[in-house]
């Protein structure tokens, strides 16, 4: 995440005590990611966002499951109503679940989710990080039990029209969009076609 002691970022924990703040700003600036993670693991119980740090700090700690055990608590808790915070634990948890195949969490993560909008609108995280996501949601959502072709395909068009207007994802991810965009399109083809046999 770029620029993360920006007055953006920090805005998002408004409702924490200032004392709390103060803590989270003095580790955070002194880079001293285990006493972020003491502090934040003791605090679990008096704010979501804590859990966030706890996470956070366990990333930069290279401590890489618990920070995905953690963003993923986070992220079920409460945590995609944060701007930044929740769209920074979608990007690392989603990829992780993607590749592991576990579709169901994955659409279970962003669901109702800001990383659409903030694909549009927001300014910390890259956009081919919040794209990649949105690209693993996307063909998540044509592999659960119950499919979402339609909407799998309306958000990699919206991905792609911002590309469009934009031109600020990497030609490989772009490449990628527009391979999903072709398999999705052809399964709508394909579905179209079965139903127009059955009649």
């Amino acid at each position: 995440m770029q620029g993360q002691t920006s007055s953006n970022v920090n805005a998002q924990f408004t409702d924490l005590k200032s004392y709390q703040i103060s803590k989270v700003q003095k580790f955070t600036k002194a880079r001293d990611w285990q006493a972020l993670e003491e502090y934040a693991l003791k605090n679990l119980e008096k704010n979501i966002v804590f859990y966030y740090y706890a996470a956070d700090s366990a990333l930069m700690l290279g401590k890489g499951q618990e920070a995905i055990d953690r963003f993923t608590e986070f992220l079920e808790n409460g945590g995609r109503s944060y701007w930044h915070f929740g769209v920074k634990a979608a990007v690392i948890t989603v990829p992780y679940y993607y590749e592991f195949g576990n579709d169901q969490v994955v659409v279970d993560l962003v669901r109702n989710s800001l990383l659409e909008k903030y694909f549009d609108e927001g300014n910390v995280i890259t956009k081919s990080a919040v794209a990649t996501a949105l690209l693993n949601y996307a063909s998540s959502l044509t592999l659960i039990d119950q499919p979402e072709i339609a909407e799998a395909l309306l958000i990699l068009r919206k991905v792609k029209r911002h590309q469009a207007l934009h031109g600020d994802l990497p030609q490989g991810l772009l490449d990628m969009i527009n391979q999903q965009i072709s398999n999705i399109e052809s399964q709508i083809i394909a579905i179209g076609r079965s139903k127009a046999e059955q009649l």
